[in-house]
């Protein structure tokens, strides 16, 4: 067992969150989008994969994290650490 604590808790706390179900709606730079799922890049940031609406037609694209926002304060995106 550890008792090793980080900025988001203990193991045990950890283990209790329940992060949002994916995929989730999300605004994406202000715009409607789909969030698929956060995958964690090279340099250490996260980015997002994220459908979104382009001239009518639906389109998959990476999004850096700070790009994407919760579409309610309460939406839970922590994305995972």
């Amino acid at each position: 067992m550890s008792n090793k604590r980080s900025e988001y808790g203990s193991l045990s706390d950890r283990v209790g969150r329940t992060p949002k179900p994916l995929p989730c709606h999300v605004w994406i730079d202000g715009s409607p989008g789909l969030l698929l799922e956060w995958r964690r890049t090279p340099d250490g940031t996260w980015s997002g994969r994220c459908v979104i609406a382009d001239d009518g037609q639906a389109v998959e694209v990476w999004m850096a994290a700070r790009r994407i926002s919760p579409t309610a304060p309460d939406a839970g995106l922590d994305v995972e650490g």
